[in-house]
């Protein structure tokens, strides 16, 4: 396809995409969408990314830092690139392994002392906001233009061109946005900020149409992926959570409010009436309830933290002779009194019937045993057990005299 071809397929593209909404403000001009679509082919990149990622400032084509690293990435002679980054230095050491068998490995390494020297860090400038990510983005830009020299001749970062000028020296530029808009936009990093903003949000007790503001301008910063933006928004997040950690902090600190003292005369009295209370519950289970001595032992070193022998310690004894504090035995006490609600007490025993001894009875069943044997004394035993048979019947049927009248 010739350029003649291609500048035609591209035109109507160009003006269509700078009608959009989503397109740059510096782009809104056809010419202007067309002339990055084109240079952005020429660089191997796909239109769209053209157009998010090329400026032209002050006559010069600009390329992010990220972009720039994207298209070294996609050389078939790139041999790998590792990122070493502090909060005041950032190292990048890229490979080339070209065709003839040459590697070529470069390493770059940029400061903050680079930057002062350069005049690059003034008062709120990028470098004071984020001097991580302008030192990666410079030290990755001469890192890409040195070993890919060849295809990214001519091309420099934002920063290369903006920073270190006055404001007598800026150029007039057609792109409206400021320098923290064409920041370099590593869709990795924005994803996690996305995310980070949105964790911070959660972690917070806010009313909900507070919530939603912030959940809105991270959908806005999404969308136009302004990370500047979703910077600030996490700033704020993160000092309302400071704050809010450091009330609840402060509340926990306070002094509770004074407790009345209790002289000793009066806390032993309270330990006193709380073990005479102990005992009355206790003893109460114990007789109206079912309770045996070895039941009460038991829960006495469950609930009042003892460790009696449950066989052989009396539970009375357990009670007084353990040291139990005042709150503890008054937990145990309410919860022997819950359980005395839920217990059925034992069945009561029947009142035993007074045993009235008959004399003449008692005499008969001495004259059966001494004058019966075998079956004989087992039948008027029984007979003298029946209230309704007079005992002196049995004593004179014993007692008559034989009048058995011989047989001569």
């Amino acid at each position: 396809m010739n350029e003649l071809t291609n500048y035609k397929d591209l035109m109507p593209l160009a003006s269509e995409l700078a009608k959009s909404n989503l397109c740059p403000a510096h782009l809104k001009s056809p010419a202007n969408a067309l002339y990055a679509l084109l240079r952005g082919q020429e660089l191997g990149l796909k239109p769209i990314y053209s157009l998010e990622n090329i400026s032209v400032i002050n006559g010069k084509t600009t390329l992010s830092a990220d972009a720039m690293l994207a298209i070294c990435k996609g050389n078939s002679e790139y041999g790998g690139c590792e990122i070493k980054d502090t909060a005041t230095s950032c190292t990048v050491t890229m490979s080339r392994n070209y065709k003839n068998g040459v590697k070529d490995t470069r390493t770059v390494t940029f400061t903050m002392d680079d930057a002062r020297k350069a005049g690059l860090v003034r008062q709120g400038s990028n470098y004071e906001k984020y001097p991580a990510r302008m030192l990666k983005s410079r030290a990755q830009a001469f890192v890409c233009r040195d070993l890919f020299g060849d295809i990214l001749a001519g091309v420099y970062s934002p920063e290369e061109i903006t920073d270190g000028m006055s404001s007598e020296d800026a150029p007039i530029k057609t792109n409206p946005v400021s320098v923290e808009t064409i920041e370099p936009t590593n869709p990795m990093e924005m994803i996690t900020k996305i995310k980070e903003c949105a964790s911070l949000v959660d972690r917070q007790s806010m009313v909900s149409s507070l919530r939603d503001e912030f959940l809105s301008r991270i959908n806005e910063a999404k969308g136009n992926k302004d990370m500047a933006a979703l910077d600030k928004i996490e700033t704020e997040l993160k000092a309302r959570l400071a704050k809010e950690e450091e009330q609840a902090k402060s509340s926990r600190k306070r002094k509770p409010a004074p407790v009345e003292e209790v002289t000793p005369t009066e806390a032993e009295q309270i330990s006193q009436n709380l073990m005479e209370r102990a005992v009355e519950t206790m003893s109460t289970l114990l007789n109206k309830y079912g309770y045996v001595n070895k039941h009460a032992v038991a829960s006495i070193n469950k609930h009042c933290g003892t460790q009696f022998d449950t066989e052989k310690t009396d539970w009375k004894e357990a009670l007084l002779s353990a040291d139990i504090p005042p709150e503890t035995l008054a937990k145990a006490i309410a919860y022997w009194e819950d359980a005395m609600k839920t217990l059925k007490p034992k069945s009561e025993p029947a009142p035993e019937v007074p045993v009235v001894i008959d004399p003449k009875r008692e005499e008969a069943r001495e004259l059966v045993k001494s004058k019966t044997s075998g079956e004989e004394q087992a039948q008027l035993l029984e007979m003298l057990d029946n209230p309704q048979i007079d005992p002196q019947s049995i004593v004179d049927s014993l007692t008559i005299p034989d009048t058995k009248e011989e047989i001569w």
